[in-house]
């Protein structure tokens, strides 16, 4: 019996919704609310260090939501996959290099 076997990529997709958006917006809207926030409570200066750290949160915040938002999908099925390190497809058997 001569079996074929089916050689598919592993392919990066991105999901535009989900908790890595909701993080990616939260970081965004981190440096306003926070140095808003300290300036009410505590004058200008206060309000300057609430920037700086709310620019920190931003950072942090879109990198995290950018790691979320990353799926993996076999190119030959578009089956997602949990894991880059996965070579067998669960869904039509592709091994995946």
């Amino acid at each position: 019996m001569n079996e074929r076997v089916v050689i598919a990529r592993k392919e990066k997709n991105f999901d535009v919704t989900g908790s890595g958006c909701l993080l990616q917006v939260l970081g965004l809207l981190a440096p306003i609310a926070i140095s808003t926030l300290l300036g009410f409570i505590g004058g200008m200066a206060l309000g300057f260090v609430g920037g700086v750290i709310g620019v920190i949160l931003l950072v942090v915040l879109f990198l995290e939501g950018s790691a979320k938002q990353t799926k993996w999908i076999c190119s030959n099925c578009k089956n997602p996959f949990g894991l880059p390190e996965v070579k067998l497809c669960a869904a039509c058997g592709a091994r995946l290099e």
